[in-house]
């Protein structure tokens, strides 16, 4: 709908002519729409644009800010990772402008438009979606690789200095023999080491997930699979396949 004007009917406009003259017929429908519903619904979308602007500066200002990102964070992308729970709130949002797309084709298509600028107007809205509620996140991104990059090199030093007090001291010509090798928590501090410069070196360089976007896309593309009923009507396809199966 941001692409077409037809569809948006921010105007108040319609694609089909018996709803202006239903309107015409009922004037007190008219006047309602006219009055209460469009000024409404262009009320609601100017807030949300509004504060969509708004949180995408507040992210923006955040990320130019100095942060204190820990390379260890279990989150995996250093203490960011709550915003993808913020994100996933906005997925309603995503939604609701999909379903506004297809209530605009669907009106167009019941007075005869054509089927075939849905797939690209699809894509479009796909694309739309992602930019606006998965970019931002992605601000933080030279942050994050700093970060990474950061604890890499202290994490990489201290396991190397780790490892050879470790080799030294259990497979070095002189074993240590006072302490037990069994039991001994130089083991389980190993591994626990090796964790830390496995969750440093798979830090994700935003924090957007697999969810995150699988719920996106999922709140984009709901609203589209009802308008193939005008190309494929259910009722009509489950007709002819009953009276090919009983030959009627």
């Amino acid at each position: 709908m941001f692409l077409f004007a037809a569809q948006l009917h921010l105007s108040g406009k319609t694609a089909s002519p018996e709803s202006g003259r239903a309107l015409a017929l009922m004037p007190l429908a008219g006047l309602w729409y006219w009055m209460v519903c469009l000024p409404l619904f262009r009320f609601l979308a100017l807030r949300w644009v509004w504060r969509l602007a708004l949180w995408w500066r507040f992210l923006w200002r955040l990320a130019r800010m100095e942060l204190h990102l820990t390379p260890t964070h279990p989150d995996g992308v250093g203490g960011l990772g709550y915003l993808e729970v913020v994100q996933t709130h906005l997925a309603p949002l995503a939604f609701a402008i999909s379903l506004l797309v297809a209530a605009g084709f669907a009106e167009e298509m019941s007075v005869g438009a054509s089927f075939d600028p849905i797939y690209l107007a699809t894509a479009i809205i796909v694309i739309i979606d992602i930019v606006l509620f998965l970019g931002p996140p992605c601000f933080f991104a030279f942050k994050l690789m700093e970060c990474r990059e950061r604890g890499l090199r202290d994490y990489t030093v201290l396991a190397a200095r780790y490892v050879e007090d470790f080799e030294r001291k259990w497979l070095g010509e002189a074993p240590h023999a006072e302490e037990p090798l069994l039991g001994t928590p130089d083991l389980q501090s190993l591994a626990d080491l090796g964790n830390s410069v496995g969750v440093v070196r798979n830090m994700r360089l935003a924090p957007v997930s697999i969810r995150l976007l699988a719920i996106i896309l999922a709140a984009a593309l709901l609203p589209m699979p009802p308008l193939f009923l005008f190309k494929y009507p259910v009722a009509e396809m489950a007709q002819k396949l009953f009276m090919k199966l009983t030959g009627l």
